[in-house]
């Protein structure tokens, strides 16, 4: 088996990433299951920014209204929109515009996560 390469130079290198801010709330889910935001933390991450595809959008989480759509590689691991995690999703700040973390690809193997993420209105 072949060793894997590690892409995380590329993935955050000024010629292709930016500076992102990253929203991402912590709380707890009460016994009725409504969420209870106890703090929002900000943070930023460098990530290169790509347009979705329509093969992208098929992958989106179910009952996710997408209006418009980002994928980012980034070298930093961010949540979605899953109902197996409890927590809320993160939210990215770019070009103005917020927009809600709503799938995530692992590839941290070799040293990158795919996120793909919809516009909030």
């Amino acid at each position: 088996m072949s060793a894997l390469i590690d892409v995380s130079a590329i993935v955050v290198d000024p010629c292709f990433a930016c500076p992102l801010t990253v929203e991402r709330r912590e709380g707890a889910y009460d016994d009725e299951g409504l969420w209870h935001e106890v703090s929002l933390d900000s943070f930023t991450i460098q990530a290169a920014v790509q347009p979705t595809t329509s093969e992208d959008m098929d992958h989106t989480a179910h009952g996710e209204r997408i209006d418009g759509g980002i994928k980012l590689y980034t070298t930093s691991d961010l949540r979605s929109s899953n109902a197996q995690v409890p927590g809320e999703a993160d939210v990215i700040l770019y070009q103005g515009e917020r927009w809600k973390v709503t799938k995530v690809w692992r590839w941290n193997a070799h040293g990158y996560y795919k996120v793909m993420a919809g516009r909030l209105a």
